[in-house]
C-alpha cells in the first residue's frame, strides 16, 4: 500500500485546508471550466479514449454550455501533449493567422478592434482539435461530439453567470442575429438554451471530418455571414489552414523537467519565472502573505515587457517559421537566472498587502468561500473586487475515474 504526502494546511476547510473536496482517482482526471464539459471527457474516458479523446470531447461540450468562450469558430490555441509511451512531449501550434486581405491600417483604437467582425483571425480551433485526435486519439471521431451534441439538443441551464454575459451583449449579439433569441435582458438564470444548429454541425463534422468546415459546406457558410458582416475572411483562407507540429521548450527546474509551448504562445515566461524563482526557498514564506505575493508578482511582472510577441497581419512564411502569422521579439534570449528585481514597484507591493488583507478576512469570515486557494489570482482593485468578487478565481469543474 502507497501512502501520500499531505500538502501543507493552506486554509481552514476541512479537505487538507480547501473548502472543496478533491477529485480523486486512479485512471484520470478531467477538469474543465464547466462542469458538463468536464463530465463529457469523463465519458469518454470510460469509453477508453485518451487524454486528446477527453480534450476534444471537452472543447466540444464548451461550445456548447460556453459559447461566449469556446467555439469551433474560434481563432485557435496551442497543446502540450506527454506521450506516454515514448516519454516524450509534443507541441501542437494552432493559433489562426490573419486572413490573407487583412489590413492593419483599418483600426484606429483598441476598441475598435474588439467590436469589429474583421480582427477575427482564422478559424484554427477544429483543425487543431482533429489535428490531435488524428495522431494520438483512439475513439471514433463522431464519439468526441457526441456528448456535446446531446447537450446542444436536449439544453442545459444557464449559470446566473452565463445570463449575465449573454444579458451584457445582447445588443452585439442580436446585431449579428444570435442564436439566442435575446430579448430585452437575455436568457435569465436557469433557463434550459438548445442549440440544434450547432448540433448538426456537430454531426456533420463527426461524419465528415474538417473538410466540411475547411472548404466545405460550413466553411462556406461561415464565409458567406463574416463577409456579410464585412469581415476579410475567405474560403481560401480556410483551405490553406493547417497546425503545425513544433518542438516544445524545456528547462530544469530544481530536478524536475518543466516543457512549454514555444512562441508565438508566451508559455515561455512560465519557464523564465521558474528559473527566476528557483533560488528562493518559496516554503518559508506564509502561503499568499505580502512578502510571498509580492515576490510571485514581481517574478511574473519580469519577463513580460523583455520578451513581447508582436503580431503581424502578413502571410506565414514558405519555410514556416512563422505558422501563425506571428513574430517574436527577443524571444530566444537565455533564460534568465538569479532573484527579481532588486527595485520593486510600489504599485505591485499595494496589491499584494491588499490582497493578503482580503485573503486573510475572507478565510475568518467566510469559512465557505471558495476564495481562490493555490490556483491562479486574479488581481483586480478593491472596487473592482467587491464588482466581480464572484469571478476572482473561477475554479476549474474536475471530475475523475
Amino acid at each position: 500500500m502507497q501512502s501520500a504526502t499531505h500538502a501543507p494546511l493552506i486554509a481552514g476547510g476541512p479537505h487538507a485546508g480547501a473548502f472543496r473536496a478533491p477529485a480523486v482517482g486512479r485512471n484520470g482526471v478531467v477538469a474543465a471550466a464547466h462542469g458538463l464539459s468536464a463530465t463529457a471527457g469523463l465519458r469518454t474516458l470510460f469509453d477508453g479514449g485518451t487524454a486528446v479523446d477527453a480534450a476534444v470531447a471537452v472543447g466540444a461540450a464548451l461550445g456548447v454550455v460556453e459559447p461566449f468562450m469556446s467555439g469551433i469558430g474560434g481563432g485557435g490555441g496551442c497543446m502540450l501533449i506527454y506521450e506516454a509511451a515514448k516519454h516524450s512531449v509534443h507541441t501542437l501550434d494552432y493559433l489562426g493567422p490573419a486572413p490573407d486581405t487583412a489590413d492593419p491600417t483599418a483600426f484606429s483604437s483598441i476598441d475598435e478592434i474588439d467590436t469589429d467582425v474583421r480582427s477575427a483571425t482564422v478559424p484554427a480551433v477544429l483543425a487543431g482539435w482533429l489535428a490531435a485526435h488524428e495522431r494520438f486519439g483512439r475513439l471514433e471521431r463522431a464519439a468526441l461530439f457526441q456528448p456535446a451534441i446531446e447537450l446542444a439538443e436536449k439544453g442545459w441551464p444557464l449559470s446566473p453567470w452565463a445570463a449575465g454575459i449573454f444579458g451584457d451583449y445582447a445588443a452585439r449579439l442580436n446585431r449579428h442575429g444570435s442564436v439566442y433569441a435575446i430579448d430585452g435582458d437575455g436568457p435569465a438564470a436557469g433557463a434550459v438554451v438548445t442549440q440544434h444548429d450547432l448540433a448538426r454541425s456537430y454531426r456533420l463534422i463527426g461524419a465528415g471530418g474538417g473538410d466540411v468546415f475547411y472548404g466545405g459546406e460550413l466553411g462556406r457558410r461561415l464565409v458567406a455571414s463574416v463577409r456579410a458582416a464585412g469581415g476579410w475572411l475567405s474560403e481560401a483562407d480556410l483551405t490553406a489552414y493547417a497546425p503545425n507540429w513544433r518542438t516544445p521548450l524545456a528547462i530544469d527546474y530544481r530536478g524536475w523537467t518543466v516543457h512549454s509551448t514555444p512562441p508565438p504562445s508566451t508559455g515561455f515566461q512560465y519557464l523564465e519565472c521558474l528559473k527566476m524563482l528557483e533560488p528562493t526557498d518559496l516554503t518559508a514564506l506564509e502561503h499568499n502573505s505580502a512578502e510571498y505575493l509580492h515576490l510571485l508578482l514581481e517574478t511574473i511582472s519580469w519577463p513580460a515587457p523583455t520578451a513581447r510577441v508582436t503580431p503581424r497581419l502578413s502571410r506565414a512564411c514558405s519555410k514556416g517559421c512563422s505558422a501563425t502569422s506571428m513574430q517574436c521579439n527577443g524571444a530566444n534570449s537565455s533564460i534568465r537566472r538569479g532573484p527579481p528585481r532588486a527595485r520593486v514597484s510600489a504599485s505591485w507591493s499595494v496589491k499584494a498587502a491588499w490582497f493578503a488583507r482580503e485573503y486573510r478576512a475572507a478565510r475568518s469570515t467566510r469559512p465557505t468561500s471558495r476564495w481562490p486557494i493555490g490556483g491562479a489570482i486574479w488581481l483586480r482593485s478593491p472596487r473592482a473586487m467587491a464588482r466581480h468578487s464572484a469571478a476572482a478565481s473561477w475554479p476549474a469543474r474536475r471530475a475523475s475515474c
